[in-house]
């Protein structure tokens, strides 16, 4: 088994800072409209704390055909007093409506993706990002994508951390409740390899491991064509915000000799193990 290589898998460059990770004290004006919300009031903060940056994500690109991201304020599917643009960034996961590492294991460093979306749902196409890695499609060989979705919590704070300087409301009446949805994409050139679109439910502050398997033929349309991931919102339900983190993809070879149904047998007997063994572990 080979891993393949993606660029930034878990969205850590550049590192978006944490309180206790800035230095010199200030008072700072928090403009809200960057976090999805209207208004804006002011914090003591740290001067260089970044909760989120917009600015683009290093290593992916926009995926957008649809054109959602025009930074047009639109009011919010669940908050229609409320307005704001759909937007991409990156933001670190350890002061937003996340639970910590130890009851949250999917997380991966300190930041993650996130995909805002103001659109109804069932409104717009999906949007996000994707990356072309430099590894083709080979024949004969088994592919396995692997992405963390979570799901913010932005109604029961009292689960959370405590996090006196993050700068944005968190209240039961949040007009960021609720989530949007996942899709997560592998691709070969233009041809749809697999796809996961919300087949898991994903627990309010929680990330999910998401697993997508795919085993190539002699005969594969796309042999040759460089493999492509994308993480996307699929606007599909009442909620703004999904995030993204630790992103991996790895490719293994058919041994000769071994029939590829054969093999796709064996080796969808292990992911059931492994189902079996990660759900099992959850009524311990």
């Amino acid at each position: 088994m080979a891993s393949l290589q993606l660029q930034n898998p878990s969205f850590e460059t550049p590192l978006v800072l944490a309180p206790e990770a800035a230095t010199a004290l200030g008072t700072k004006t928090i403009d809200l409209s960057q976090a999805g919300l209207d208004g804006a009031f002011s914090v003591t903060l740290p001067s260089d704390f970044t909760p989120f940056l917009v600015e683009g994500v290093p290593g992916w690109e926009i995926f957008d055909p649809a054109g959602v991201i025009t930074g047009e304020a639109k009011p919010l599917p669940n908050a229609q007093d409320i307005e704001a643009a759909s937007e991409i960034g990156v933001v670190n996961s350890t002061v937003t409506s996340f639970k910590p590492v130890s009851n949250n294991p999917a997380r991966d460093g300190e930041n993650s993706l996130y995909v805002f979306s103001a659109e109804q749902p069932g409104t717009a196409s999906a949007f996000g990002v994707r990356q072309v890695l430099d590894s083709v499609l080979l024949p004969s060989t088994q592919y396995e994508l692997n992405v963390s979705v979570g799901n913010p919590d932005f109604e029961n704070p009292n689960e959370l951390p405590p996090d006196p300087l993050f700068p944005f409301p968190v209240d039961p009446s949040s007009p960021l409740e609720g989530f949007p949805g996942y899709r997560v994409e592998l691709l070969a050139g233009d041809s749809l390899l697999a796809f996961d679109e919300n087949s898991q439910t994903i627990e309010e502050g929680i990330f999910e491991r998401i697993s997508l398997s795919y085993l190539s033929s002699a005969e594969e349309v796309g042999l040759g064509e460089r493999l492509e991931v994308r993480l996307l919102s699929p606007v599909s339900g009442i909620g703004a915000e999904v995030h993204f983190d630790n992103a991996s993809i790895t490719a293994t070879a058919v041994p000769e000799g071994i029939p590829v149904v054969g093999f796709a047998i064996a080796f969808g007997g292990l992911l059931t193990y492994r189902r079996i063994r990660r759900w099992s572990h959850r009524f311990v």
